[in-house]
This record gives C-alpha cells, structure tokens and sequence, in this order.
C-alpha cells in the first residue's frame, strides 16, 4: 500500500507468488480515503487474494462469461444485433473484470461516457444493458454466483420531466396520415397497448394477446388485444423496426409533430388510462413497470379522479 502523490490517492498493488503462481493486483482507491481505510482494505484484498489463490474462496464469474451467458439466450430476438453492438461498446470497461466488480466497471464507464458527453440516458441505457446480462446470468445459470450483482451499481438520473401526450383522436389522425401499413399498425398497437417498439417487434400473438417472453424487466408479460385493433392480432405480420422509425420520422415531421417520439404513444396509453379512472396499479401493470413510482408520475393527469377525492372529504353544504 503507499500514496500516489500526483493523484493524491492510496494504491494497494499486490503482487505475490503463491503455490508457483505469480498473481499481480492493481487498485488506486477512492479520493479522500484515510490511511486506517486504506490499511483496512489491503487486510481484507490480501486475505481475499489468498483465498482465491489457495482455492478456499470461489473466485467470481467474469462478466464476459455473463454477457455470452445471455446472448446465447437472446439468440432469437429481433434486437440481438443491437445487443451485441451495445456490449462491444462496453468491453474494454468489463474486459477481464469479474462479477463482484460490476459496481466498479458501471463507474468507470459512468465517469468516461461522461466526459465524452454522452447524455445521461444512453449512460442509464447502457448500464442496464450490462446489468440485466448479469442478473440473467445470476437467475438462470446454475451455480453461477451466489448473490445479485447488481445490487451496488448506481446509474445517472434521467429526468422525465418531458411530457408529451397525443388523446385518442390525435393518435387515430396520426394513424391514418401514415401511409406504411405495418406502420400504421405498430403505431395503434403502441397505443392500444402501451408496449415499447421493440417489445412490439418481438412480440407473439397467441389466443389474441400479444405475448412478450422477457420485458424491459425480465419478466413475461401478456397483453389482451383491444377490440380496436383484434384484427391485427388475428391476421399477425412481422414489424421492422428501423422501418418503422423512418417512416415515423417523416409523418410526424409533415404532421408538425417534430418533438413527439414513437415512445411518446407509451406515455398517451398511459395518460388515456389514467384520465379514465384506471387505478394505476392496473396502469402498471399494463405498462410493465416494476416500481410503481415510474407509473406514479402519471397521477398528475387524473384531474377528475383528484377532483372526486377531494370532494369526499366531507359532506357538501346543503
């Protein structure tokens, strides 16, 4: 252990021969750290890196060993192609790392994407890509690793204060001025669902729901087909999402649409459900949400349901 001057920070650099094996360690710790910090933790690597050396403690899975773990699962999805495009970006950040590091390799990646001004919800997006390969990993492989990986990883905050809501009539205009019929049908089922574009993509059709195997949070999700759009589930043909997002772009430019995104037919689900009294635990539901503060953000547009609610403090004066 000793002070690296010209970053003012403790490094513990390990470097033994243990059992004929050379084992060589790195780590500058975190600014600020006091001397007894800095003493405490080269007790505890030194006693973990002997244990590991010595095989009587399990070394963790590489993160790689993680992400091949879940393409390989991932295989037959429409957005695989992106997913191995988005965990090549990644690599030199997890290259070599191991899964009780995750918390360390997001930050890292946090800190460089960054300073290269990429925006806080590409960050976010990222990061989560990693993160659901690593609890797939963890949920799905027997004996991979014995506790969630991803339980210290910390991502930026997005902020969601962009509100952009279409009513049903406005969506049905949109509908019809897209002249792409598979784009028009993604567009109602966006909205008559609330499933996200590549959940749409991948969705299957069975007994009339539109059926998702994994979501956005690991978990299925079955959606009943609205009466509005059951011949689409009758009569099911694949989407294309770069399609769909090309044509989208010029309709909604002709339509001085210009800020409302694919996306946004989400959040108009959601709005149209909200304002006629759906409880927003079937609201989340629908939607797929895990935390239901993502769907709480929607209460502001049950102006009528507020409305009753306040009137029912008391009985009015007669």
């Amino acid at each position: 252990m000793y002070r690296d001057k010209d970053k003012d920070r403790w490094v513990f650099d390990f470097k033994k021969r243990i059992n004929g094996v050379q084992h060589r360690v790195k780590k500058t710790l975190p600014k600020g750290w006091t001397k007894a910090q800095a003493e405490l933790f080269s007790q505890k690597e030194e006693a973990t890196l002997f244990g590991i050396a010595t095989g009587t403690i399990k070394q963790a899975p590489l993160i790689s060993e993680a992400i091949l773990f879940y393409l390989e699962s991932s295989s037959e999805l429409k957005t695989y192609r992106n997913l191995v495009g988005e965990f090549q970006l990644l690599e030199s950040f997890y290259e070599n790392r191991r899964l009780n590091e995750l918390d360390e390799v997001c930050a890292e990646y946090t800190k460089h994407a960054k300073a290269n001004k990429l925006s806080p919800r590409t960050i976010q997006a990222r990061i989560s890509y990693l993160c659901a390969a690593c609890r797939y990993a963890w949920r799905h492989k027997k004996d991979f690793y014995d506790k969630d990986p991803t339980l210290h990883v910390i991502k930026p905050v997005v902020k969601n204060d962009r509100h952009y809501y279409l009513t049903r009539e406005q969506v049905l205009q949109l509908a019809r001025a897209t002249p792409d019929k598979m784009v028009r049908r993604a567009i109602l089922i966006a909205f008559y669902t609330g499933m996200r574009l590549d959940e749409i993509c991948r969705a299957q059709i069975i007994n009339q729901n539109f059926v998702l195997q994994t979501s956005k949070n690991d978990e299925p999700r079955r959606l009943p087909a609205h009466p509005k759009i059951a011949y689409i589930a009758k009569n099911p043909k694949p989407f294309h999402r770069s399609r769909i997002q090309n044509v989208f772009k010029v309709v909604k430019k002709r339509l001085g649409l210009e800020a409302f995104h694919f996306h946004d037919l989400r959040h108009s689900a959601a709005s149209a459900m909200v304002q006629n009294k759906v409880d927003v635990y079937w609201v989340a539901a629908v939607l797929g949400h895990k935390d239901m503060r993502s769907t709480k953000r929607y209460a502001h547009l049950a102006t009528q349901n507020l409305a009753e609610a306040i009137s029912a403090i008391g009985p009015a004066k007669k």
